[in-house]
């Protein structure tokens, strides 16, 4: 727990430096490109109507609840959108960034979170489209809405511990890079983004409640479409948080740990 308090602290202290290397970060990720920053957008649009034409049109999908599956499934990738692309740039982000870590005094762990930053403008501009889609059909239930920001911290805080871990551990052990990717691929399927949880037998969704993405991805939905408030279950708020801050607290302390072999090995 200390080691991730200090972590927040050093964060907390260096914010001027954290905006000016998430600025230049969005730079660097598009210069030469036509299209600039839209392509962040793009992207995730492309997987869409990707993942609709399969299991709408052509799979014929249908949801239990009077939701579409289109929106069933928007509502629920944005946030894994975030969640995937920060842990892909922390990977590496580190080794990406040796110039900093071996000739300067940098705070190395607010790289992970330079990455959630710049990872979090495409996911507001694409929840402000998924807002304004439910709103005109009539989905959109405002009320819940403000659940999205205590929904969105709860990511923030176990993408960091991830990312951190990671992003640590790929210093000195290459490998795990490709490990993680798989161990991504994987979890994104074992997350109930394009199914529903329903169609499990009970005894199988007990072992997927216990996966902190589907809290989120549950807690969007409840947020936007279903009217459902964070504390309305307090027992799924337990399990995410139980597996949650182990994570979170392991990943800083991991990252503290090694941060002082970083220059040595890079």
């Amino acid at each position: 727990m200390l080691s991730l308090i200090q972590m927040a602290r050093t964060t907390k202290r260096n914010w001027r430096l954290l905006f000016e290397f998430s600025r230049q970060d969005i730079k660097r990720r598009y210069v030469g490109t036509l299209f600039g920053p839209l392509w962040a957008i793009f992207h995730p649009l492309t997987t869409i109507a990707i993942f609709w034409f399969v299991f709408e049109m052509g799979l014929k999908i249908k949801m239990s609840s009077n939701v579409p599956f289109f929106y069933y499934f928007v509502a629920g990738i944005i946030p894994w959108f975030l969640f995937m692309e920060t842990i892909s740039t922390s990977i590496n982000t580190i080794c990406d960034n040796r110039h900093l870590i071996t000739k300067v005094v940098f705070p190395s762990e607010i790289l992970p979170v330079s990455n959630f930053l710049v990872s979090s403008i495409p996911h507001f501009a694409m929840m402000g489209v998924v807002i304004a889609m439910l709103s005109f059909k009539g989905l959109l239930q405002f009320e819940t809405m403000l659940g999205l920001l205590y929904y969105y911290i709860c990511l923030l805080v176990m993408v960091l511990g991830l990312s951190w871990g990671i992003s640590s551990v790929r210093v000195f052990f290459q490998d795990s890079g490709q490990m993680a990717n798989v161990i991504l691929n994987m979890l994104f399927w074992l997350t109930p983004i394009v199914w529903s949880i329903d169609i499990l037998p009970a005894e199988l969704q007990q072992y997927v409640l216990w996966n902190p993405m589907t809290y989120i991805v549950t807690g969007y939905r409840d947020s936007l479409m279903y009217g459902g408030f964070p504390w309305d279950d307090l027992g799924a708020a337990m399990r995410f948080w139980i597996v949650t801050l182990p994570i979170a607290i392991g990943g800083a302390g991991l990252f503290q740990r090694l941060r002082h072999e970083f220059a040595d090995v890079l």
